[in-house]
């Protein structure tokens, strides 16, 4: 098959067809939302169990400038932040309602209402992710800008620029934070009533873009298993000499800062937001299922197109017959166009491997110890504590085992990712960005994460 594109692989993460072809739909949209958006972006995904993420760095990279410019020039005010967060607020109260209310009598709905319904989910979801989606554009790109420029005359940069983002969001508590203080609120006062209560404002917390299981008492006590963990402190930095780093930053470094402090909480609403949405679709696609009498074919299913879910319900053998023969799959936004196609499409960009052991710092700290390569959910059981956890990304169903990690190292991300934010909530050394870290490395490999300096060294292979 021709390659439609060449783009730098930027992470991977285990997905389902159905789970993540509406990510395109999310991308394309970000065009008729901002002023800035994403360009050139692309999913492959292979024997429906995982996908590879890929974009365009050095457009993406134009963009996050572009954004810079704007609020520079004062063509763009930081009440923009403002709104973005507004609007992602209210897109997941929407899907809250949408779950909690508009579903609850999902199968006394005739198959057109049914079908209705899954185009209002979808256009919403799509809209509301897609106003998230923001921060993806230039979070990674500034993070590494801002912290190459300060790190050479500067040592303690990033300490500084961590401290100035906590302390701007002071009063935010990530939903993951809450999740575990629910927890332990429950640890110490166990009754039904109040894990009932976690069910239901946490209905979601175990959804990806795989499949989406109902969180139930079975996984609220397997969770409470992960509470009790020393921490290692970290050294507060006091505000006045906060204040005299900033003084010190030229205008372009200060907003650039600001924009960082910004997209902490958006970045972590969009992931809520993501996740509540992949709850929902994947329920659709169960009561899908059972109208035609099919649950015992889910997997086939997955492996559809979000568009295809019409064609399932009016001729869910002919789309069988389809979907058997269907194992890779490419998925794009590439030139102003979607595309969804059979087969490999795109080409990764190879990368001089001599910078390949460097990285952003996102959590400061040193640990050594033995690599175990995690690329999703099915590795997790060979994770042992003390280990560093090298990945393409980390997403909320990763917690427990960061909880055991010496150190974290992910290939995707910048200093508002979901690695860097669960990483600094424990206390844990992480490096994000480091491209290609999941091929350089392997099981067993003895290395030392020095986020100190965004450095991994290779001690033993």
């Amino acid at each position: 098959m021709k390659y439609l594109a060449e783009m730098d692989k930027l992470s991977g993460f285990e997905a389902s067809i159905f789970g993540a072809s509406l990510t395109i739909e999310v991308v394309k949209k970000t065009k008729s939302l901002f002023p800035v958006y994403i360009m050139d972006w692309g999913l492959v995904l292979r024997n429906n169990k995982h996908a590879e993420e890929y974009i365009r760095s050095d457009l993406f990279a134009e963009e996050s400038q572009k954004l810079v410019n704007l609020i520079l020039n004062k063509n763009l005010s930081f009440d923009f932040f403002k709104k973005v967060r507004k609007d992602v607020d209210n897109g997941i109260r929407k899907l809250d309602y949408f779950w909690k209310i508009r579903m609850k009598n999902l199968k006394q709905l005739s198959d057109k209402r049914f079908l209705d319904l899954y185009g209002k989910f979808i256009k919403d979801y799509v809209h509301y992710f897609g106003v998230g989606a923001v921060t993806y554009i230039y979070e990674s790109h500034l993070a590494e800008k801002l912290m190459s420029e300060l790190s050479p005359v500067n040592k303690k940069a990033e300490s500084f620029i961590f401290s100035y983002i906590d302390s701007e969001n002071k009063g935010y508590k990530s939903y993951m934070i809450e999740y575990e203080d629910s927890l332990r609120r429950l640890s110490m006062n166990n009754n039904i009533p109040m894990c009932n209560k976690i069910i239901n404002n946490f209905f979601y917390i175990k959804s990806n873009y795989h499949d989406s299981k109902f969180l139930n008492k079975n996984a609220i006590k397997k969770d409470m298993e992960y509470l009790h963990i020393n921490k290692r402190k970290h050294k507060t930095i006091p505000k006045i000499e906060i204040s005299q780093f900033i003084t010190k930053l030229n205008e372009e470094e200060k907003i650039i800062l600001k924009i960082l402090a910004k997209s902490l909480p958006l970045r972590d609403l969009r992931k809520r937001l993501n996740q509540t949405g992949q709850f929902i679709l994947i329920r659709f696609l169960e009561e899908g299922l059972r109208r035609k009498s099919l649950q015992n074919k889910k997997d086939i299913l997955l492996r559809m197109f979000w568009f295809e879910f019409k064609d399932f319900m009016k001729n869910p053998k002919k789309l069988e017959k389809k979907l058997l023969k269907r194992k890779n799959v490419s998925m794009g936004w590439v030139n102003n166009k979607v595309f969804y196609l059979e087969g490999i499409a795109i080409k990764k960009i190879r990368k001089d491997s001599k910078e390949i052991l460097k990285g952003v710092i996102a959590s400061k700290g040193k640990s050594k110890g033995i690599v175990k390569i995690v690329m999703g959910q099915k590795d997790f059981k060979k994770f042992n504590k003390g280990e560093i956890l090298v990945s393409e990304a980390t997403r909320p169903e990763f917690v427990p085992i960061m909880k055991k990690a010496a150190a974290v190292v992910t290939e995707e991300g910048g200093i508002t990712s979901h690695a860097a934010i669960i990483s600094r909530e424990l206390k844990v050394p992480c490096i994000v960005g480091v491209s290609h870290i999941t091929s350089i490395l392997k099981d067993g490999d003895l290395v030392e994460v020095d986020a100190n300096n965004g450095v991994i060294r290779i001690l033993r292979k």
